[in-house]
């Protein structure tokens, strides 16, 4: 299996290659969601 993930800096989106070809992982309620950021101190 093969998965590929775009972090991108606003939306972010998964997606698997099968039966040749890639098909989105769908979230909840939308297939591109938002990018989230976290700072740890």
């Amino acid at each position: 299996m093969i998965i590929g993930i775009d972090l991108g800096t606003t939306n972010s989106l998964a997606a698997v290659w099968r039966n040749g070809q890639s098909e989105l992982i769908p979230q909840c309620v939308r297939q591109v969601f938002n990018t989230q950021r976290s700072l740890c101190r």
